[in-house]
């Protein structure tokens, strides 16, 4: 009678239960893309990950952030040094 439950269009998640008389409803979805693996997720199933000194990074899937901090951290080990970009700044 009615949509399906569960489908997607255009990034609303259409919920309905059109076979019981009930209206659908249209949930608004925030899709993005995974900067390490290209898929696309929803920003739910994404996480941070952190550099080596705990500061926020990146956003990835959770499959990605799992491989990603492995190593306890994303990106490369620095110091203070690494971070001055003129000597006269």
């Amino acid at each position: 009678m009615g949509a399906e439950t569960g489908s997607s269009r255009n990034g609303l998640m259409v919920a309905c239960e059109g076979d019981w008389g009930l209206p659908c409803e249209f949930e608004e979805r925030d899709i993005r893309m995974c900067p390490v693996c290209n898929n696309e997720v929803d920003r739910e199933d994404m996480d941070f990950t952190r550099d080596c000194h705990g500061i926020t990074f990146r956003l990835v899937c959770r499959q990605c952030w799992a491989r990603l901090m492995s190593k306890g951290y994303d990106g490369e080990y620095y110091t203070e040094a690494d971070e001055q970009i003129e000597d006269d700044y």
